[in-house]
């Protein structure tokens, strides 16, 4: 009796392990398709967006850095031009017969 038991209890063993192994790989299956979805709902959010041909698509990241770059440039040069663009000339010491 105690010998059928040991030869029952292995297969289970064994079968649980295959169960264990079969949900593994359900769960990867699962992440790879939670992906895909993702990546076709963003697709279908942003329906202004061209898809390139992959020459070219391989170019939108470093395109899109440098864009952001320039914008910072610009930015920076508005407020620096800002910052020291000079005096109206009424507010100036000199137009007002003060001396500086």
């Amino acid at each position: 009796m105690i010998v059928d038991q040991d030869t029952l209890l292995r297969e289970l063993w064994a079968q649980l392990h295959a169960l264990r192994t079969e949900v593994s790989e359900l769960r990867v299956e699962i992440s790879e398709m939670e992906a895909t979805v993702a990546d076709l709902v963003n697709r279908v959010d942003d329906p202004g967006r061209v898809q390139l041909p992959w020459p070219v698509s391989v170019l939108l990241l470093p395109a899109a850095l440098a864009l952001a770059l320039v914008r910072q440039v610009d930015d920076l040069a508005r407020a620096l031009r800002a910052e020291c663009e000079p005096v109206h000339r009424e507010d100036r010491p000199e137009t007002r017969g003060e001396t500086p």
